[in-house]
């Protein structure tokens, strides 16, 4: 049986006379115990809460937002390093242990276009949505630092393997 709008409105509290609760019930003490079921990776490093500029590998490029716009939807490219904030990227632990990225310049989270799961999905700025498009996992491993999307377990990503001013980040 699946409960009703008023039984999933209601929270742990009680909907209407037509009301039924045990799914309901189960998937609210499920998620306090054992926490979000939608997160499918966990970070495996501890990234203290600041503002940083991420390079891609030994590369004099870094995660940029296009022409420093601010709008949604903007696209987030590879580019030399330039003066300024559209380059810089404030780190926010949540606590399912994912983070945040959001650009100073703009105000916007790093975004995965439409929470898709496909591999070569475009990724861009968009307002806070508080959606597992805009949540990533850190993951450090021998190379460096990878960031790895909540939605798809996918890792962040470069258009054509080439490292040049404006390749697209997917």
């Amino acid at each position: 049986y699946q409960p009703n709008a008023a039984a999933l409105a209601a929270g742990k509290g009680t909907g209407d006379s037509c009301s039924s609760y045990g799914n309901r019930n189960f998937y609210n003490l499920f998620t306090e115990w054992f926490g979000d079921t939608k997160t499918i990776v966990q970070s495996n490093v501890n990234i203290p809460n600041g503002t940083y500029r991420l390079r891609a590998g030994d590369s004099d490029k870094f995660l940029d937002v296009s022409g420093g716009a601010t709008g949604n939807g903007t696209n987030i490219q590879l580019w030399e390093y330039v003066e300024g904030n559209t380059q810089e990227w404030q780190f926010t632990r949540l606590s399912n242990g994912l983070y945040t990225l959001r650009n100073p310049r703009s105000g916007k989270y790093l975004d995965v276009a439409g929470a898709s799961t496909a591999s070569g999905a475009n990724v861009e700025i968009w307002q806070d949505t508080g959606a597992c498009a805009q949540q990533w996992a850190v993951m450090v491993n021998s190379n460096g630092y990878r960031l790895v999307s909540a939605c798809s377990g996918k890792s962040l990503d470069i258009g054509d393997g080439k490292i040049t001013n404006g390749t697209n980040v997917q």
